[in-house]
């Protein structure tokens, strides 16, 4: 596996996961984000910035939500991407970014309670 963050402005450096790996979410925290990508982010970018990633399983687990919601402030998460690409329109505010509680307060893009667990993959 391949992992590097890419921006306008530039991009980390390129790291790599050993063939075979499995790359679960607590992999994916302690190996690559807390290790590599989200140092390096923040030596190139200092704290500001914002943290988006594509569907991947690690990407989705519950505990890297977690991590992410803990140590990233700008961190777009995953059923804000999960209910714009089912087919629900979110509001602009969902896709730049916010918090669970905003996102449900302001975009109605259909993601709570039970639903919104859902679109996490433990």
């Amino acid at each position: 596996m391949v992992s590097v963050a890419v921006s306008k402005t530039g991009k980390t450096k390129v790291h790599f996961i050993d063939k075979g790996t499995k790359v679960d979410g607590r992999c994916y925290c302690e190996t690559l984000l807390q290790n590599c990508l989200l140092p390096d982010i923040r030596q190139l970018y200092g704290g500001e910035f914002v943290f988006q990633q594509d569907g991947a399983p690690s990407h989705r687990a519950m505990l890297t939500v977690e991590f992410l919601q803990q140590y990233v402030p700008n961190f777009i998460e995953p059923f804000c991407l999960a209910a714009e690409q089912s087919g629900h329109k979110p509001r602009r505010l969902c896709c730049l970014g916010c918090s669970a509680a905003r996102c449900l307060q302001s975009c109605n893009c259909g993601f709570g309670g039970s639903q919104r667990q859902s679109a996490y993959n433990n």
